[in-house]
Order: C-alpha cells, then structure tokens, then sequence
C-alpha cells in the first residue's frame, strides 16, 4: 500500500508540472512563441495597430543593400498602403522607435525600404546606416518642410541626419558663425556629378531665386536653423533663405 500511495503521488506532481508548463492545453497557434517580443508584439501604423507576427507574414518581402548590407524585410510602403492612407505620395512618414529616436522619410525613400524582422528595425538603400531605426513601435503620416534638390525629394532634416558628423563651419565675423551641410557633399550624394561645372539655382518660398556657379556653390553650406544657403566667396544677395528648391540650370 505505501508502494501504490508513494505512485500516486508521484503520478500527481507529474500531472500538475505539466499542467503548469501548458502541455495539456490545445495548440492553438495564438500563444507567444517568443523573439521580437512575442506573437502580441504590435507596431502602430498612422493610427491602426499591426501584429509583427502578421507584417513579416502577410505584406511580402524586398531585399536591400543597406550602407553595404544585404537586408531583407517587409516593404515599408506596403505597410502604408495597407491602412488605406489616400494620396501617401503626399506625405511624409515620422518612424518613431521605442526609446524615442526617431528619423522622418519621403514617400520615396519608403519605396526603397523595409522593415527587418532581425531587431525590427528599417533599412533603406538610399539613406545611410543612421536610418536604420531598431525597435520601431510607430509610423505615422506628417507633414514637414521639403527641399527638392535636382530631382531629388528631402525633409529638410534629413541632409542634417545624413551628415551629422561632416558639417562645417563658416565663420563671418567675431560674432557669426554658420554650421551646416557642405553642399559639395549633398550634391554627390544626390548624384550629381561634376557639380563644380555646373550652375545651379537656389529658390525661395517665396520665388526669390539666385543662380550660382558650380566652383561657388561646391564651397556653400546648407544651414538648418534658417532654412539658408551660405556662400563664404558670394554677397548676401545670394544667401538664400526658407530654401525650397535647388536645380542645375
């Protein structure tokens, strides 16, 4: 009898640790299975909620080279489209990561890019590195200030984002100094090239418009805080301000 009582209480335990560990419930697929936060993890998309499970499932695939890696997600625009936004070639996209850093993009640039299961986080084949944002919780539509450079669409951060760590100074007297993007630096990344031979012309909000040699304009500065160009070897009159448009003429 003791034999059978010491069984049955064994048998017990066993029965009661495996209720707990879940194997006597029914499989039903919903459960969290782990990795990116689990089945339940959620990214908020202009408003409508997204299961990650579903986006890296449902939405397709794309394959970018990213600042020289080869990344393969969900493609970023069809997230966009899915929540049935009207017009999104009209908007710009604010994604937002879950420590708060966050890097605003163009309709374009999100035709280009995905969102990668490994981290959750984006990839573009036409921004750097610094636009991989990890950990996104949200995309959403806004509307910011754009410059169109040549045929090229920017928020007017992104040059800054770009080349964070490559901005210059001009210093116009003991109390002025100008620091912003190397337009040298924006031309060649927009892919102009030759840019010295060039003409260029520089347009204002408000129709204002000066047109300027390619070996001047190679030496200017985009400046953020006024929305300016800065030419150290050219009269203010060409310092153009609330900057909307550069072209080559």
């Amino acid at each position: 009898m003791k034999s059978l009582h010491f069984y049955l209480i064994c048998l017990t335990m066993i029965v009661a640790a495996a209720a707990m560990a879940g194997c006597l419930d029914d499989d039903n697929g919903d459960g969290d299975n782990g990795g990116n936060g689990g089945s339940g993890a959620k990214i908020t998309i202009n408003g409508v909620e997204f299961l990650l499970k579903d986006i890296f499932k449902d939405y397709g695939s794309r394959t970018v080279n990213s600042d020289g890696s080869t990344l393969t997600g969900t493609p970023l625009d069809a997230l966009i489209n899915a929540t049935n936004l009207t017009t999104p070639e009209n908007w710009q996209y604010k994604i937002t990561a879950g420590d708060g850093f966050y890097r605003n993009v163009t309709w374009t640039d999100l035709t280009k890019g995905v969102l990668v299961e490994d981290e959750t986080k984006t990839a573009f084949s036409n921004l750097p590195k610094g636009y991989q944002v990890r950990e996104v919780e949200k995309i959403e539509k806004i509307t910011t200030d754009l410059l169109v450079f040549a045929d090229r669409t920017y928020t007017w951060d992104q040059p800054f984002a770009i080349f964070k760590w490559d901005m210059k100074d001009h210093v116009e007297d003991a109390n002025t100094t100008h620091t912003g993007v190397v337009l040298w630096d924006l031309a060649n990344f927009t892919g102009i090239s030759d840019a010295e031979n060039a003409t260029f012309r520089v347009t204002a909000s408000d129709g204002y418009n000066k047109s300027v040699a390619g070996e001047n304009f190679t030496k200017g500065l985009l400046v953020k805080g006024e929305m300016k160009v800065v030419f150290p070897d050219l009269a203010k009159s060409f310092w153009v301000r609330d900057v909307v448009t550069i072209e080559i003429i």
